[in-house]
């Protein structure tokens, strides 16, 4: 298997993913993956050992696959939402308080 994102999105393109997948059954699974992030997190700040490590980055990389499936359904560049991000932000006064990072509203 190619291990590049353009390996992966071929992978869920094969499937027919992004020709017949429900966009809010999408959304649901983000929603679904974070909340295993989320839970992979807490067990991790509990016990910070390796197989703690590997759990949490396997869920972490779930939520991106599924976000990234997300994207495309919507017909959307994961990259190109990143940079439409950045452009939004960067313009914006972010600071660090009490080890949190903050912005001007």
């Amino acid at each position: 298997m190619d291990r590049t994102i353009a390996g992966i999105m071929s992978f869920w393109k094969e499937i027919g993913l992004y020709r017949t997948g429900n966009v809010n059954k999408q959304l649901a699974k983000v929603r679904e993956e974070f909340t295993e992030v989320t839970k992979a997190f807490c067990l991790y700040m509990i016990k910070a050992d390796e197989k703690r490590r590997a759990n949490l980055q396997k869920e972490i990389g779930d939520l991106f696959i599924s976000l990234l499936n997300f994207c495309e359904i919507l017909g959307f560049d994961i990259e190109e939402c990143a940079i439409l991000s950045h452009e939004k932000n960067e313009k914006r006064n972010y600071y660090m308080v009490e080890d949190e990072c903050v912005r001007d509203k």
